[in-house]
């Protein structure tokens, strides 16, 4: 009775058709991918900061050099005692903050969907290499058999 167990165990069994080197591949892919959409939070911590600071200073500088004039409507504005709207500053920074956000989370979306699409793009052609490195083999390998 052989009482040697097998290399690996049952978890070797169950991928034994499995490539090693293919999971390497995809795994090491798939690192890649994590590690740059992770790497770019602080570049998109800045676009983020930048469009801010933009919008804020405009905000600012559009505050500053408002002015207030007659207009004459026909119907008075809903929600205002006077018939007009007053620029409510807070609003105009709140309209920043949000759009510095959307800019920041749109840019991380956008690389996070450019590193997934690449992931199933080297995946995809490496499978297709596989295939093909079968196809020659099976043509080969009867060859190989008669010379062994």
């Amino acid at each position: 009775m052989d009482t040697r167990s097998s290399l690996g165990g049952p978890a070797h069994r169950a991928c034994a058709g499995r490539n090693s080197l293919d999971d390497r591949l995809g795994g090491a892919v798939a690192v890649a991918s994590v590690a740059v959409a992770l790497l770019e939070l602080p570049i998109v911590a800045v676009i983020g900061s930048e469009v801010y600071a933009t919008r804020a200073a405009r905000s600012e500088e559009q505050t500053r050099t408002c002015y207030s004039g007659k207009a004459a409507l026909s119907v008075d504005a809903s929600g205002s005692p006077s018939g007009g709207t007053a620029i409510v500053a807070s609003k105009v920074v709140e309209g920043a903050v949000v759009m510095a956000t959307a800019a920041a989370m749109g840019s991380w979306i956008a690389l996070g969907g450019a590193m997934a699409l690449g992931y199933v793009l080297v995946r995809s052609a490496h499978t297709r290499l596989r295939d093909l490195w079968r196809t020659e083999w099976a043509a080969v390998e009867p060859g190989w058999r008669t010379l062994a």
